[in-house]
């Protein structure tokens, strides 16, 4: 009997996400899914809020922001220059 050990990364390997999102459905949905697979998420319901979380020292590598959403919009966030 042969078993097959998976290469696929662990859930220590996932990066945490941040989410933007002020409609509650969607916000809800998308923590739930994301919180499923794994992931360490941070949630937030408006642009202000989304800035400040991604200004922390620990900030999630990756954000699902809403394109319109109260306070900077999700396309209206500053872009975060990428490390390394």
């Amino acid at each position: 009997m042969t078993t097959s050990v998976s290469s696929a990364p662990g859930p220590a390997a996932l990066p945490p996400v941040l989410i933007a999102e002020d409609e509650a459905a969607s916000r809800l949905l998308l923590e739930a899914t994301l919180r499923g697979w794994g992931h360490k998420v941070v949630v937030t319901v408006d642009g202000d809020a989304a800035w400040a979380a991604l200004q922390r020292s620990a900030a999630p590598s990756v954000a699902i922001l809403d394109w319109i959403m109260p306070g900077p919009e999700g396309g209206g966030l500053p872009p975060r220059p990428r490390a390394g």
